[in-house]
């Protein structure tokens, strides 16, 4: 997307099932950083989002970044799910 962010785009994945995803991607990251002396540790904030019927590529895209930015605001080391 830009900067340090980026997107995963999950055809056929119901929202609870990309949940579980991120939270792995977060925990995976925080444990290899934290196990591995050679790098600093990362911590990731991840914004979910489900694509509705009325939903374009724009505004999925824009609840899954609002919802980022709430969990970066939450802990910085947080995956949140949008509301819509």
């Amino acid at each position: 997307m830009g900067g340090e962010e980026f997107l995963i785009i999950l055809p056929d994945t119901d929202i609870d099932s990309a949940i579980e995803l991120a939270e792995r991607i977060r925990l995976s990251l925080q444990q290899y950083t934290t196990a591995n002396n050679d790098i600093p540790v990362c911590t990731v904030s991840i914004g979910v989002a489900q694509c509705s019927k009325t939903d374009t590529s724009a505004s999925l895209i824009q609840h899954a970044d609002e919802t980022l930015y709430k969990a970066k605001a939450a802990s910085r080391t947080k995956v949140c799910r949008a509301t819509s």
